[in-house]
């Protein structure tokens, strides 16, 4: 529907796609990741379901954003934070049907939890953002940093493992 088409153009015809009709055996298809495709089936993958939960996960994404930010510095931080990327000129994608509001929520949830020393839900949730994006990858990075030395630090695997389940799966 037209009030509906800066939400739901460009890559989120191709997820909305998968989410419907599943991944085809070869095409472009193949490069997007599945972890939103199976959040917009699960929601039974109607154009305005998926607009929801692009709102709900864009929120979700600026409110942990704000609570790593907190934590890391303080409250008045993490407000200005909030406000400057909520209101950035490509703040839209936040609330697109994209990856990018999930992909915040769990990118700043995975190093809130290392950064506080829960090192198995940083694991999850590093797993999860590799299932969502390549660049998911990336946080394999600051968990080395973040994890106490030893065999924390193997949680820093885990969105290298999620990466590699797709990869497994193609």
């Amino acid at each position: 529907p037209w009030p509906l088409q800066p939400w739901l153009s460009w890559d989120a015809v191709h997820y909305l796609r998968l989410a419907r009709e599943g991944y085809p055996a070869a095409g472009a298809d193949l490069g997007f990741f599945p972890l939103l495709p199976l959040l917009l089936r699960l929601l039974g993958a109607s154009d305005w379901a998926a607009v929801c939960l692009a709102f709900v996960l864009g929120l979700a994404g600026l409110a942990v954003l704000a609570g790593l930010t907190a934590q890391v510095w303080d409250r008045q931080v993490a407000v200005r934070v909030a406000w400057i990327a909520a209101f950035w000129p490509a703040a839209l994608v936040w609330s697109a049907v994209y990856t990018e509001g999930l992909f915040l929520a769990l990118a700043a949830g995975c190093l809130w939890m290392a950064w506080r020393g829960h090192v198995p839900a940083a694991a999850i949730l590093g797993a999860l953002a590799g299932l969502l994006r390549p660049n998911g990858l990336m946080l394999a990075l600051p968990l080395l940093a973040l994890l106490p030395a030893g065999r924390a630090r193997l949680a820093a695997a885990g969105p290298i493992l999620g990466a590699a389940v797709f990869a497994v799966y193609l």
